[in-house]
């Protein structure tokens, strides 16, 4: 009988893992311009996440304090999405509790497999000239350490270039975590496939993590070491990635500097933020905000996108979602660094980067890496951990 149930919670929830994946893949894509009900993908997203309540609820193996961690969230989770008028939020909430007693080697293989089958329709499409590939703006290579030539910037087949190279990166992290090995070769492949989309995408930043984190991964599925100076250095970094990122928006000074260079390399990130801060402020459970990325004015409102998922957060969802969520996110380095697992550590911190500049910390879309947060510190027991290994 068990069994029975232990299949039955891992179809609800890995087929739910394949939709909602699919849809919101589908949706970073030209294909979700293409499509004639496009609405519908948002449907499927929201019936994705359905149907992992329906695999929390029918699993009935649940500690106490799991019961009273699941509904303080899920209080918290509904007060703010009424406030901020979505559900993105509610989405990701299902998923993280959703994922108890669910191995995640098998969250990790599906990404992979659904991400590569969408990025092969994608290299077919705009091979055949089915999906466009469209320059968007251009810029000077010398920001990017190539030339000092004006270029374009294309988008390969995604919604945005930024979202064309973060997508690439995270799947060549999930194919060395899926391995749990990496050859030398495959390491320059990897560094090989991700700098030939940073010359068409130009996406300063995923081309500076990949420097960055690639060769870290290379070392931690090689070598295996995970010293003391590590374990400091990853906690450290959790924390203080999360405060830094907010403080540079807060604090943006236009008479500053070394603040105006850095908000020009962000990209007006740090502009956009700071703005953001002004207008609408910091409330306690979140508020509704028209986000305006039309460049063609259709609203008669500026372009006001909020790049950073900490401060779109903090200002879409709340301060108290805010906190929790940075309690979470130190709890779930702290478990892997306790773990030992330097490749999910490795992983995981670059998304909490990658999460500075896009809103990637809590969508699961871009990567199952976020789905950390609910086996190593949400429901927290030994399944989880040992799955996640």
């Amino acid at each position: 009988m068990k069994e029975k149930m232990v299949i039955r919670d891992n179809m609800l929830f890995l087929g739910a893992y394949i939709l909602y994946l699919t849809a919101a893949t589908i949706q970073h894509t030209q294909l979700s311009y293409m499509m004639p009900a496009s609405s519908m993908l948002e449907m499927l997203k929201i019936g994705a996440a359905l149907i992992v309540c329906l695999k929390i609820i029918l699993n009935r193996e649940y500690t106490s304090n799991q019961i009273v961690i699941f509904w303080f969230f899920a209080v918290i989770v509904v007060i703010s999405c009424m406030c901020s008028g979505k559900l993105d939020l509610f989405c990701f909430f299902c998923f993280v509790f959703g994922i108890k007693d669910i191995p995640y080697i098998k969250v990790l293989q599906i990404a992979f497999f659904v991400n590569m089958f969408v990025i092969i329709i994608i290299i077919i499409g705009v091979c055949t000239g089915m999906i466009p590939n469209e320059m968007i703006g251009t810029i000077v290579w010398s920001n990017t350490m190539i030339s000092d030539k004006f270029v374009g910037r294309y988008n390969l087949g995604f919604a945005h270039p930024n979202t064309a190279s973060a997508i690439v990166f995270f799947v060549t992290i999930l194919y060395i975590c899926n391995r749990n090995k990496c050859s030398f070769l495959e390491l320059i492949v990897g560094f090989g496939i991700n700098f030939m989309v940073y010359q068409n995408t130009g996406s300063r930043t995923c081309f500076l993590i990949m420097i960055v984190f690639l060769p870290l991964m290379y070392w931690f599925v090689n070598k295996k070491t995970f010293q003391k100076y590590w374990q400091i250095f990853f906690i450290v970094a959790s924390i203080s990635i999360i405060l830094v990122s907010v403080f540079l928006q807060i604090s943006y000074n236009e008479n500053n500097e070394f603040m105006v260079e850095l908000n020009t390399m962000l990209s007006n990130r740090l502009w956009l933020g700071h703005q953001g801060l002004l207008d609408y402020g910091i409330t306690l459970f979140g508020q509704k905000i028209l986000w305006i990325s039309d460049f063609n004015n259709e609203y008669g409102l500026p372009y006001n996108i909020v790049d950073c998922a900490y401060m779109k957060i903090l200002l879409e969802n709340g301060i108290v979602v805010f906190i929790f969520l940075c309690i979470v996110i130190v709890m779930t380095m702290y478990y892997l660094v306790k773990m030992k697992n330097g490749k999910l550590c490795v992983a995981f911190l670059s998304l909490l980067v990658h999460s500075m500049v896009e809103t990637s910390i809590c969508d699961i879309s871009w990567t199952p890496f976020c789905l950390l947060m609910g086996q190593m510190a949400v429901l927290d027991n030994n399944k989880e951990q040992k799955d996640a290994k």
